[in-house]
Formats: C-alpha cells, structure tokens, sequence
C-alpha cells in the first residue's frame, strides 16, 4: 500500500517564498481545490483505478478508463487497461504534477 501526500510542497513564483513560512503545512493538507483529489491518495497492488482525465489517446488511456494496478513506484504506477480498445495491455502512468492558478483559487 502506498500513501501520496498530494499538497506537498508549494511551489512559489516570482520570488514570493518569503511568504513560505507563514504557511503551516496543516493549512495545505486541509485545502481542497475545485476539480483537485483530496490531500491524501492511498493506493494498493490489485485495485482498480478510474482515469479522471485523458493522458494518451492512441494508448488507450481516456477518460474514464478502467486500469488494474501491477505495481507502485516512487513516481509512477505500473497499470493493466480493463477497458478500452487496449483490453491486457500494460501501462505506466507517470507521476503528475498538478497546478492551481492563483486567480482560480
């Protein structure tokens, strides 16, 4: 089993990391973002997943696509399509990094 804190770290633009202090990492992990995961993502071999965006069309993996997870690395996840045009194939889905723009927050 493996768990992912998915708040961590912040990330500062245009030298604004003087700021940094002032935020306490429980105020991140207690932040939710429209259309973000929530802070913590447990994930286990075996289970089945659900693409919630598309990543690579010609590969098979679309929105909505059924994967098995094979195995779990530091920064990706070694997965077999269950759905699809690509039924058996196995895939790596990368670790991404996703950002909130400052004005949508």
């Amino acid at each position: 089993m493996d768990t992912s804190n998915l708040i961590d770290p912040m990330i500062f633009e245009d030298n604004a990391s003087q700021n940094h202090e002032a935020i306490q990492e429980e105020l991140l992990h207690c932040v939710k973002f429209p259309g973000f995961p929530n802070y913590k993502l447990i994930l286990k071999t075996n289970i089945l997943v659900i693409l919630t965006c598309n990543l690579n069309l010609q590969a098979g993996l679309s929105n909505g696509t059924q994967l098995l997870i094979i195995a779990i690395h530091e920064k990706n996840l070694l997965c077999k399509i269950l759905t699809s045009s690509r039924v058996g194939d196995l895939v790596i889905i990368p670790q991404i990094q996703l950002n909130q723009e400052a004005n949508h927050v």
